[in-house]
């Protein structure tokens, strides 16, 4: 049952009539649509073929080349003193700005154009040609009455891509509003479209999503939106303290619903991003998740710990590092943080090693193996910042043996 027979008279009306008008359109703009082969088997996570499926109406540029005609048709004309002459729809659909003057007519025409272009492009890109549809109309039709009159509150999401990352389960919720799960078939649809040309068609597999019930019309606040930045640095840590599999932040897709007259925040990308990573892929089980949910809460308050600050930024800047060398300057950086004294400046090696054996090693044998890996890790530490040549087997072992014995450090340290 629609709320306004009238406002339903009229948007119909006019969708009609932009549709004949753009059926008279000399051409119509159209792209290349593809589809994509999930089932290439490969050892890099996000690498997929693409293929073409066929021409589609490019509706989006459709109403752009067209909108001076389509927003001049007399029964737009109607429809916008229909919204105009009625206070429960301006008053949603214009709002004034606080403390300011009642806005033009003029700038609120050009407003609602906004919310009409969403709605034709909308109706084009569901039914692919230009006839009328009734049921497509009422679809969306029944999605603005939605915007402007509902008071419940809605669920919009902050969806970041984490790349690298392969999950066994389709969708697990590791906190309040907070899920992992797999990206869909049409997200990586969409990650391909943004790919830059000539550059490999590589896409996530993993998605992390932060949900926020809120107003149809309201917007998160700025703390709320840090929050979104402070759990997404928080769920990678756990997972980098978890496993030393390569994992990092990609895209951020803010404010996304299935409100289409909500006008989302946009999106943008984690500026720390190591652009040279091919690494085999972060897998991450089912039985993975309780000690993942129980992590990246401490994993967050971390942040708040200047005492972990460097050793955690070490590990973190690990991640950007392209060559091995600077890799084991960044372990040792965040060992010598987190067992030596600021003041510290007798022999490190034997320090490091006596601390962090004892603090890792539940048994005489154990603590013997990380003693004597932290000394051999120091001496070739010694010859790497001297510009000794090194053994490239002996440099991979002994990084990746570092990297373990910090990670594990600050773990436990965070766990505490």
């Amino acid at each position: 049952m629609n709320q306004n027979e009238q406002l339903n008279r009229a948007c119909e009306a006019w969708l009609r009539a932009a549709l004949t008008y753009s059926q008279t359109v000399p051409s119509h703009p159209y792209f290349e649509d593809f589809d994509i082969n999930v089932d290439v088997t490969t050892e890099i996570v996000g690498r997929y073929d693409t293929h073409p499926s066929g021409q589609k109406i490019d509706a989006e540029r459709l109403v752009i080349n067209n909108s001076n005609e389509l927003f001049t048709l007399p029964e737009y004309e109607t429809l916008a003193d229909t919204i105009l002459s009625t206070p429960d729809l301006s008053s949603k659909l214009c709002p004034n700005r606080p403390d300011q003057p009642p806005r033009e007519r003029s700038e609120q025409k050009g407003m609602l154009v906004g919310y009409f272009s969403t709605f034709l492009t909308l109706y084009i890109n569901a039914k692919q040609d230009l006839a009328f549809s009734l049921p497509i109309y009422e679809y969306i039709y029944q999605k603005l009455e939605e915007y402007i009159y509902s008071t419940e509150p809605i669920i919009t999401k902050d969806i970041i891509h984490i790349r690298n990352l392969k999950c066994e389960f389709d969708n697990a919720a590791i906190g309040n509003q907070v899920f992992l799960r797999q990206t869909t078939y049409e997200e990586k649809k969409e990650a391909l479209k943004g790919q830059a040309f000539l550059s490999l068609p590589v896409v996530p597999e993993t998605t992390l999503e932060i949900h926020h019930p809120i107003s149809a019309t309201g917007y998160l606040l700025i703390d709320e939106q840090r929050e979104v930045y402070d759990t997404t640095h928080a769920v990678v840590l756990a997972l980098r303290l978890i496993k030393p599999d390569f994992v990092e932040e990609g895209m951020y897709y803010h404010d996304v619903s299935d409100q289409p007259f909500r006008p989302p925040r946009g999106m943008g990308r984690s500026l720390f991003q190591n652009p040279f990573s091919s690494h085999p892929p972060y897998i991450l089980t089912l039985n993975e998740i309780d000690a993942l949910k129980a992590l990246w809460p401490k994993s967050k308050k971390a942040y708040e710990k200047p005492e972990l600050l460097i050793a955690r930024t070490r590990l973190e800047g690990s991640y950007l590092r392209t060559t091995l060398d600077d890799m084991l300057i960044d372990f040792w950086i965040g060992l010598e943080a987190l067992f030596l004294p600021q003041d510290y400046t007798r022999e490190m090696a034997e320090a490091v090693a006596l601390a962090v054996s004892h603090y890792l090693g539940k048994t005489v044998g154990s603590r013997n193996t990380i003693y004597h890996e932290i000394i051999d890790s120091h001496k070739l530490r010694g010859k790497v910042v001297h510009g000794k040549s090194v053994d490239g087997k002996k440099l991979r072992e002994i990084v990746a043996k570092t990297g373990e014995l910090l990670r594990r450090s600050l773990r436990q340290r965070i766990e505490e």
